[in-house]
């Protein structure tokens, strides 16, 4: 009878938020999104924002699924406990899982945030409150928006782990739930969820009000919408050759040599923003899924030098892992060029899919991201660009 509820609250919702759709779902743009972010958002010292357009994949098909970098949200985690199916999630969500386009998530946990994109009238809806409101949450307003909340501030509730119900999660930890129109913010702590109502009053300026970071979406934009991207402005110091030396015969001449390696991969100049980004629908006709890395620099002269280095690190550098050259998956090629936006200058890398054998025997042939494998490069610590410079 359950199931039978759920389903009939699931087709119901969609038939509902597709009447209102001016055709296929699409999400708000990477630009958008970062609007309602405020621009203390920390990209220093490891941290990141992430955004998908969960519209661009189909979650079912385990290609898309491969390639999607859907990262630990509460609510990835809930769509992939619920194997993306409309009926089931609804059932814990009071939304099917089409009717969210988008996921970015930003900030250093504990106090981390998360803010999801809804298609147009799907917050007009009783369902979501009804059902956070079964679910314990208290319904309140803050600055004239809904928000619903669940224990204080850092307060966790073991029993009531629920990891179906992206609200609550694998860690049954505080939760603030935000309603914005058409985006809900998702925090643990207060003073995260009022920052987001802060910029979505117009009293704190958004992340997208930052100069780099206007540009490095403007730049973004000749490209194509994004599907997926990453934005951090960490720089971190290049591997400590000594690591090199254990457990071998001769550690100072392993160390001496490891650092001679070093010294002869080319640096980029310190920039301001480093991205990576993905384009299911590239311009000029460009193949896709395109990825691209890019940096942000205020001198044009820092952008090419950083250009002619981006490609020379990918032409000449093996990987420390493991050997391999750096290039090794790009059989593609790549191409690179620096884009003049918002009086900054954007140095680019663009790299376009590979081809790939079928994931199981008897599929057909495809082609692989690059997004993937430059996002791996990033958190194995294996990117040279993002070393300090000597």
């Amino acid at each position: 009878m359950a199931a039978t509820l759920a389903a009939t609250l699931a087709a119901t919702l969609a038939a509902t938020l597709a009447l209102g759709a001016a055709g296929p779902a699409r999400a708000q743009g990477f630009g958008q999104m970062l609007s309602s972010l405020p621009a203390t958002v920390p990209l220093t010292d490891g941290a990141m924002v992430t955004y998908i357009d969960l519209t661009a994949f189909d979650f079912t098909d385990r290609a898309d699924l491969q390639r999607a970098s859907l990262g630990d949200s509460p609510l990835s985690q809930a769509g992939m406990f619920a194997r993306f199916e409309d009926a089931a999630f609804a059932a814990q969500s009071g939304l099917p899982w089409s009717a969210f386009t988008a996921i970015v998530s930003y900030g250093v946990p504990p106090a981390h945030g998360y803010l999801y994109g809804v298609v147009p009238g799907a917050l007009d809806r009783p369902e979501l409150g009804e059902v956070l409101t079964a679910a314990g949450f208290q319904a309140a307003e803050r600055d004239g928006v809904p928000v619903y909340w669940w224990l204080e501030d850092g307060a966790i509730e073991m029993t009531r782990q629920n990891p179906a119900n992206p609200f609550i999660g694998p860690l049954p930890m505080s939760s603030r739930v935000v309603l914005m129109g058409d985006r809900i913010g998702q925090a643990r702590f207060w003073a995260t969820a009022d920052q987001l109502l802060a910029v979505n009053a117009g009293t704190l300026p958004s992340l997208a009000d930052r100069d780099d970071v206007a540009a490095l979406v403007a730049a973004l934009a000749e490209v194509g919408p994004v599907t997926e991207a990453v934005l951090t402005a960490t720089h971190s110091p290049q591997p400590n050759p000594l690591g090199s030396a254990i457990g071998t015969a001769d550690p100072m001449a392993a160390a001496r040599e490891m650092q001679q390696r070093l010294d002869a991969i080319p640096r980029v100049p310190p920039y301001t923003l480093l991205a990576l980004a993905e384009f299911d629908s590239p311009a000029g006709g460009a193949p896709a899924p395109l990825a691209v890395l890019t940096l942000v620099y205020r001198s044009q002269a820092m952008a090419e030098d950083a250009a002619s280095a981006l490609d020379r690190i990918f032409a000449d550098v093996t990987r420390l892992t493991d050997d391999r050259p750096l290039a090794e998956p790009l059989t593609a090629g790549w191409t690179v060029s620096v884009m003049p936006a918002n009086g900054l200058f954007v140095a680019v890398l663009a790299a376009p899919p590979r081809e790939v054998d079928g994931l199981l025997p008897g599929d057909p042939p495809g082609v692989r991201s690059q997004f993937g494998y430059f996002l791996n490069l990033l958190n194995r610590g294996d990117l040279p660009v993002v070393w300090a410079i000597r």
